[in-house]
This record gives C-alpha cells, structure tokens and sequence, in this order.
C-alpha cells in the first residue's frame, strides 16, 4: 500500500494557464466555514479562481486500484453536468468524475457510466472520493460523500483508450457551473488505499532547527503558498543542510495514526553553485535526505518527497517524533 501525495497547497499544482500559483490558485488558511473548527489552524485551503482546472503529476505511472479525495466547498453551484475530479495518463484522459455522473474516456470521447450522485451544496464543506480499479473488462469505479458510497460500476473498462498505461496526473476542476464563484479545495490526497479516513494537516513553519547552513532565517520561508519568490533561503556550497521547525500536531490528532509525512519546497539553481537539491527530514538526531532533483533557473515546486515510516526506526511514524521533527533540504552538487 502507498501514499502518492496529498496536499492543500497550489504550489504542488499547476493551473493550466500554466507556472505554480500563477494568481489563479490562491493559497489561504482555513476559516470555520469551510469545516473542522479544531483544524483551522493545521489545513491550507486552494482557492482555484480564474482558471478551471488544476494539475498535479504523480511519480511515475500508477496502475492497480488508485484513490483520490478532497474537500470541496464552492460558493454557488447549478445543476450543469460539470467535472469535478480527473485521472490522467499523461495528456490523455483516463476517468472523470462530474457532478452529476461517472465517465470514463473511450473512442475519443467521454461515455457515462451512471450518475455519481455527489451534487455539492453551496457554500458547505464536502469530502468527496473516487476510487477506481483500472482494468480492460473488469474495472470498478465507486464515489463516497462524506465516507459514504454513493455510487459503484462494476465490470467496466477503465482504461478506454489509454491502452492499459496507468494513470499519472491528478486533476481537480473548478466546474464551468459554478456562476462565477471559486471552488475551494483542501486535504487532497492521492492513493492506491482506501483514503477516506486519512487526514492532511499543513502546518506553517515556526522555527530554525538544528542546521543552519543556508543563508537566511526560517521567516523567509514561513510563508502560506507563494509570495512571488521575494524571500527565500540560499545555498552556495553542495552539502549545505538547512531544517526547520513547526507546531507539534493538534490535540485533534491525538487517537490517530501518522501515515506518512511529505516535505514540499519551492526551489532554483542560482548563477553559480549547487544544481541540484535533496528535501530532507530530521528525527533521532540525524538527517535523512529524498532523491536528488536537477533544478530550473527559474523557481518551482520540487517533486514532492514521502516517508511513510521513519528513516531512523524503519517503523511507522509516532505522534511524539512527529512532533519533535524538523524538517528541511540539503544542496547538492
């Protein structure tokens, strides 16, 4: 079983207008309206606004059974058959969930395969899921509402033209019958597990932690989103490790199990120096270090890093090492 993202934050996404929280993905905190009073502070709310749909591609191609969930709050919404959700494999359309049914992408066009009976209500805070077994004959497709199933195809082809490749791209819509209103998004999650009890909590850095070899200070990086890359930390030398710190985990959590933990960041190769950069965890007094990703001359998101157990132990995370965690990144050659 495995994790593949989640997030609440539009720097993972980018809106088809192109570049990462271009002005048409707002990140924001979370208010009451929009749900769980005791996580205002630990949720990131994705306002998709001029653009109608954003993207997020996977690492690699998923193939199996793949689930995807958010919460769905939008201002005004009409009854228009409009998307909501979409699996992709690359520029080719796999499996879309609309408002008012399930399709699936076959013979170069969209085939229904029964009401999804997901219709939000304005302005409340909605999780929705989808959860598809990818087969030529033999595929499933289920939607849940608030956790609960509200609509299962069984014996269907789900792969319609994508010749059996998997999947490799999340999409989220902004529905074209929402009257002009934003769609809000948070606590999206992506995979190949049943996700519905899973819960994301973003939490704003607070702290230096205990390496410091990037110049600059946690307050240039502690920002929600994108400030238009007008702070940042810097590296000029490979092997320089920079971890932060942030808030332990809300009483809220305190019966659940952390399933895995992902370090995001925003980054670019400088005029000189390191090209290439490792997202990094800190936990028992030593570092643990990601891939190695090549880096643009221009800022963007890193490829999103996931430790679904603790480097150091090799066993799931605890509420305490989540809470005493420091999380960063380390330059590289």
């Amino acid at each position: 079983m495995a994790v593949y993202f989640f997030s609440s934050d539009p720097m993972e996404f980018t809106p088809v207008g192109g570049g990462d929280d271009s002005g048409d993905l707002i990140a924001s905190t979370m208010t009451t309206a929009y749900g769980d009073p005791d996580l205002v502070d630990y949720r990131a709310n994705m306002d998709i606004t001029g653009n109608p749909w954003c993207e997020h591609t996977l690492d690699g191609l998923k193939t199996g059974t793949i689930w995807m969930q958010a919460y769905v709050s939008q201002g005004s919404q009409n009854e228009d058959n409009d998307p909501l959700f979409e699996l992709m494999a690359g520029a080719n359309p796999v499996i879309r969930l609309n408002v008012d049914e399930v399709q699936v992408y076959d013979t170069a066009a969209w085939s229904s395969k029964g009401d999804s009976n997901i219709k939000p209500i304005s302005n409340r805070n909605q999780r929705i899921a989808l959860e598809v077994v990818l087969h030529a004959s033999t595929g499933v497709i289920r939607v849940y509402k608030g956790g609960v199933m509200v609509a299962q195809y069984t014996g269907l082809d789900t792969i319609g033209d994508n010749g059996g490749s998997g999947v490799d791209t999340i999409r989220f819509y902004k529905p074209d019958g929402s009257n002009g209103a934003d769609v809000n998004l948070s606590e999206m999650v992506c995979a190949n597990e049943d996700i519905r009890d899973m819960r994301v909590f973003q939490k704003q850095i607070d702290a230096n932690g205990t390496n410091t070899d990037w110049t600059g200070d946690y307050a240039d990086i502690d920002k929600l989103g994108s400030d238009d890359d007008l702070s940042f930390i810097e590296s000029a030398s490979a092997g320089d490790v920079e971890t932060v710190g942030f808030p332990n985990l809300p009483a809220k959590a305190a019966s659940m199990n952390v399933r895995a933990v992902q370090v995001s960041a925003r980054a670019r190769e400088g005029d000189t120096g390191p090209t290439q950069i490792q997202a990094a965890v800190r936990t028992g007094g030593s570092n643990y270090f990601g891939s190695t990703q090549a880096l643009d001359t221009a800022f963007g998101a890193i490829d999103p890093e996931i430790w679904e157990t603790n480097p150091g132990t090799t066993n799931p995370w605890t509420q305490s090492e989540i809470d005493s965690l420091e999380v960063g990144v380390k330059s590289v050659a």
